[in-house]
């Protein structure tokens, strides 16, 4: 699959080597509202910038609220709340779930050829109900039940026939084949015990050993010690040199050669073999699936154990009682072009281009914004306005509000409300140094970059901090005495994380 271009990831250090396992800590050695970690700095530089599988889209981290940290897929702990059937929608008991392999126990099948959820018609007599696909038109023409509720009883049958039979036939198989592996060794032995050597000790004793104790010895043993002792020199037998060999040259040792093997030709008897009746087994037969199982879960932050995903129980519910996503609390960064760009171009080596970062705030809360690159950066790269402000966004989810909240250039389509945004002069163009545009909770900004290799994607990493002021519980006080230790209880926050901007692709200017 091709990679899509431009796109901004935030990178997990959760398998780095000092933080690879989060310490558990309880309730009590969490840090108080006063004790706000401090974002790290810049003097150590992650291995894991450059790994893909650190890196994730925002959609996809958690927050922590505890930790003050994002939490990737692999650093939190799931538990699950509830089972379910997806087609019928019936909870099931973990018991009943291991029972029957997280399985749908009612009449919930899907299709063996589209895996596509069947229904229960009756068949075309009408007295019987048969399992149909309603994409495919797949049906079980091989069984049916008599009641509609009784499909799973019916295909349980049917297998279960099915299968005995083929078990059948195994054993039987497995029993030819093992009568025939003993009856080679005695005549190997036989043979054996007929050409044996003067040095050589008669093996009648250890065939009649073998014989009495291989039905207390399984077939891969007996085979195993067969062709171990097949392979290994029998140290007792040896090599006469006084038998006189045949000399074919010879007249009469020729003529006593083809007569032996005209002989051998001539006296071979043909053996009748009649065939054995058995019962058709249908090993192309096809019965419906049953229904996995679905589940929802809950997780949990590795280092606290609180929660950060929590949904209701009830199947029938989409809603979720705690959900805490890193988008609703990192800035979401965007990388564009200028207008005269509308895709993505292809960078050349060694030559300047200036690309839009536009970074939005998804908080209610003012926030400020620190841009930092790393010393060893691969490409040359400018962020012409590293620190910024951004203001609260919007608590009104009215349409004006929502596209006051889009920068102009993801605005493809023009309509009264956004010539009416663009009238009332909520968007600034050029208000400070390096910034292009600011809305009234994003920005735009320019990032020059300069690619030093000739092939490859141009990945700049940044190091982002961002800061916002929050009140304490104190202050939902309304006492007039308490307005001035309320404006002390403020605090503010400080979090950071590393992203990478993947901005375009890069080509020699020779090419």
């Amino acid at each position: 699959m091709a990679r899509r271009l431009p796109s901004v990831d935030i990178v997990c250090l959760c398998h780095e080597d000092s933080n690879s396992l989060l310490p558990s800590r309880n309730a009590t050695e969490l840090p108080t509202k006063k004790e706000v970690p401090v974002s790290p700095g810049l003097s150590r530089i992650p291995n894991s910038l450059w790994d893909p599988f650190s890196r994730y889209p925002l959609g996809y981290l958690y927050f922590c609220e505890h930790c003050h940290s994002h939490r990737c897929p692999r650093c939190v702990e799931e538990e699950i709340v509830c089972r379910f059937c997806p087609q019928c929608l019936f909870e099931v008991t973990p018991t009943s779930a291991r029972a029957e392999g997280n399985r749908c126990t009612r009449n919930c099948f899907r299709c063996p050829q589209c895996l596509t959820g069947t229904r229960v018609v009756p068949s075309s007599n009408g007295d019987k109900s048969v399992i149909k696909c309603p994409f495919c038109d797949w049906t079980s023409d091989g069984f049916a039940a008599k009641k509609s509720t009784g499909m799973v009883n019916a295909v349980k049958q049917s297998k279960g026939r099915n299968q005995t039979k083929i078990d059948e036939r195994f054993k039987e198989m497995r029993n030819f084949y093992f009568q025939r592996s003993l009856e080679e060794g005695m005549t190997l032995a036989a043979m054996k015990g007929f050409d044996k050597g003067p040095n050589e000790d008669d093996d009648t004793a250890s065939l009649q050993r073998v014989t009495l104790d291989h039905k207390n010895t399984t077939f891969a043993e007996i085979l195993e010690k067969r062709i171990r002792d097949k392979s290994r020199k029998d140290p007792g037998s040896e090599i006469y040199h006084d038998i006189e060999e045949v000399d074919e040259s010879n007249d009469q040792s020729r003529a006593f050669l083809e007569a032996s093997s005209t002989a051998d030709i001539y006296n071979t008897q043909p053996i009748d073999v009649t065939p054995i009746q058995r019962d058709l087994i249908d090993l192309k037969q096809e019965y419906p699936l049953p229904q996995p199982l679905r589940g929802k879960r809950t997780k949990r932050c590795k280092g606290c154990h609180h929660l950060l995903v929590k949904p209701e129980a009830k199947p029938t519910s989409t809603k979720f009682k705690i959900k805490l996503m890193a988008l609703n609390y990192f800035p979401d960064m965007r990388v564009s072009f200028p207008s005269a760009i509308s895709k993505a171009p292809v960078l050349v080596y060694d030559e300047p281009q200036t690309v839009y970062l536009t970074v939005s705030n998804p908080m209610h809360v003012p926030m400020k914004v620190v841009l930092s690159t790393i010393p060893s950066q691969p490409h040359s790269v400018t962020v012409l306005a590293p620190s910024f402000t951004l203001g609260a966004g919007a608590e009104l989810w009215d349409e004006a509000s929502l596209v006051a909240g889009v920068p102009s250039q993801f605005i493809f389509r023009e309509t009264k409300v956004t010539q009416r945004i663009m009238m009332e002069g909520i968007r600034t163009n050029n208000p400070e140094e390096g910034i292009i545009q600011r809305g009234p909770n994003w920005c735009t900004i320019a990032v020059e970059v300069i690619p030093s290799t000739k092939q490859g994607v141009l990945e700049v990493p940044l190091f982002v901090s961002f800061s916002f002021t929050v009140s304490s519980d104190d202050n939902e006080s309304e006492d007039p005495k308490n307005s001035e230790s309320s404006e002390s209880d403020e605090e503010v926050i400080s979090i950071g994380f590393w992203a990478v901007l993947s901005v375009a692709s890069i080509k020699d200017a020779g090419a």
